[in-house]
């Protein structure tokens, strides 16, 4: 690649994950433990010759998300990817809804901006390499049933499986990136004030 200056355009595309465990409105604790549980998939490893086109991808585990339609509002595309990957609402499209609420709150939200290299850089009219921007989203959710009324079937062809791990017992071969913001969100979760808006709101 010639030393051309690289730019990240404003153009943006955005790819969000799920941070959600199995807690249901807990009674008499007002924090996350060790115990409890997040709800992650594992991905089989995706080549160069993806049919979509997309890079490649190791194998490994990490929150339920994917990219974002365009024009697709953040939070829909958490409900709508947490569908397709862990199979939640197999039968009944608006099921998720009456299963998980994303919520809605900065507190509960995190942002990283990124180069998107997969659509490839494009040169501006000063002769620059510009790429798009590439926002990784990951966005809060709870359960409005007991974790074991949720319906886990997977749903895209390239999730091996999903299911529920301890933070105390993640598996092998987690993410680096996604490993970085379950350990974000886990302590943020150590506040009672927030615990307690997330997990003992009424369904």
């Amino acid at each position: 690649m010639e030393s051309d200056n690289l730019v990240v355009d404003e153009t943006e595309r955005a790819s969000v994950s799920v941070f959600l465990i199995d807690i249901f409105r807990p009674q008499k604790r007002s924090t996350i433990l060790p115990t409890d549980r997040i709800l992650l998939v594992s991905n089989e490893r995706r080549g160069r010759d993806d049919r979509e086109g997309r890079g490649p991808r190791p194998e490994g585990w990490g929150m339920p998300g994917g990219h974002g339609e365009p024009g697709e509002w953040y939070i829909r595309t958490g409900y709508r990817e947490l569908g397709e990957e862990t199979g939640v609402n197999p039968q009944y499209k608006k099921k998720i809804y009456n299963q998980v609420e994303i919520v809605d709150d900065r507190r509960m939200f995190l942002a990283e901006p990124g180069v998107d290299t997969e659509s490839g850089p494009e040169k501006d009219e000063k002769g620059n390499l510009v790429y798009k921007t590439h926002w990784h989203l990951t966005v809060g959710g709870r359960l409005l049933v007991p974790w074991d009324e949720t319906v886990i079937a997977i749903g895209k062809e390239d999730i091996k499986t999903a299911a529920w791990h301890r933070f105390d017992g993640l598996p092998s071969g987690v993410y680096g990136t996604h490993g970085k913001r379950i350990e974000i969100f886990y302590n943020r979760l150590t506040d009672k004030e927030l615990f307690d808006y997330v997990f003992n709101q009424k369904s």
